[in-house]
C-alpha cells in the first residue's frame, strides 16, 4: 500500500498526528521491508494531501 495516492490520481488524507511525528515508517510493497523517512520528506511526500484528524474524518 503507497502512504500516498496522489500518483494514481487518488485523493489523499493526512492524518494530523502523522505530522507530529519525527520519522515515519510505511511498506516497502513486499509485506517484509519498510521504509524511514524523516517528517519533512514525509510532508514533502505527500505534497497538497488534505490534513485532517483521521478519526474524525471516518
Amino acid at each position: 500500500m503507497p502512504p500516498s495516492g496522489q500518483p494514481y490520481g487518488i485523493e489523499t488524507l493526512l492524518d494530523r498526528s502523522l505530522a507530529d511525528q519525527p520519522e515515519i515508517y510505511f511498506e516497502a510493497g513486499d509485506h517484509s521491508l519498510v521504509i524511514r523517512v524523516s517528517r519533512q520528506q514525509f510532508l514533502s511526500l505527500l505534497g497538497d494531501a488534505e490534513p485532517v484528524n483521521v478519526s474524525e474524518h471516518i
